[in-house]
């Protein structure tokens, strides 16, 4: 698929991109209009672990919605 981005746009894309595989988990939902993106949702899973044998290991997720209507 083949479609023209600002400048902007890519910057966008390129920072998202990094930060998946940065940290190696993540969701992000975009969608692309007339060659500009809207970023839909963004998501992250996050697993702490914690040294004493007696804590429990914790999960906690986030997701934010930008379009509530479009989740």
């Amino acid at each position: 698929m083949n479609f023209e981005l600002s400048q902007e746009d890519a910057a966008v894309l390129n920072a998202i991109r990094q930060v998946c595989e940065g940290t190696g988990f993540g969701r992000v939902v975009i969608e692309i209009y007339g060659g500009h993106i809207k970023l839909i949702e963004s998501s992250t899973f996050i697993r702490v672990a914690r040294n004493n044998k007696n804590d429990k290991i914790r999960d906690e997720s986030s997701t934010e919605a930008l379009n509530p209507g479009a989740v």
